[in-house]
Order: C-alpha cells, then structure tokens, then sequence
C-alpha cells in the first residue's frame, strides 16, 4: 500500500498535467474559438473514421461468411 500512495501523486500529473497545459494554450490563444473548435473536431472525427472503417471491415466479414457453402461454415 505504501508504494501506491508513492506512486499515486505521478499517475494524477501524468493524466491532468497534459489537459491542464492545453487548457492553458487554448484559453490564452489568439483565436480561442477557432482552435478549441479544432481541439475538438479531431478526435470526434477520427474515432468516427476508425469506428466507421471498423464496422465495414466486420459488416464485409459477416457477409462473407454468410454466402460461403454451408460445408465449410460448419466447425468438424
């Protein structure tokens, strides 16, 4: 237990200090709007690209094996 609370102080700078340091940058930007805007916009845009590719990659899959004969869908 003792080497967690040593610990414990590092894991909370490690995951804050980063959000707290852009916050900062962001607030104190010439065109805050513009570049918050953009802060966000990039990481809704690529886990919607990447959740996309991912659900036509399965989605071709299931096809795929649907349409495959029945002799060699079944497990032996």
């Amino acid at each position: 237990m003792n080497g967690l609370l040593t610990v414990l102080p590092f894991a909370l700078v490690m995951i804050a200090g980063p959000q707290i340091v852009s916050a900062v940058f962001l607030a104190t930007s010439v065109n805050w709007a513009r570049n918050s805007l953009a802060y966000l916009v990039g990481p809704a845009l690529s886990t919607t690209l990447v959740v996309t590719v991912t659900y036509f990659i399965v989605r071709g899959q299931q096809i795929a094996v649907e349409h495959r004969p029945r002799a060699t869908r079944e497990s032996p």
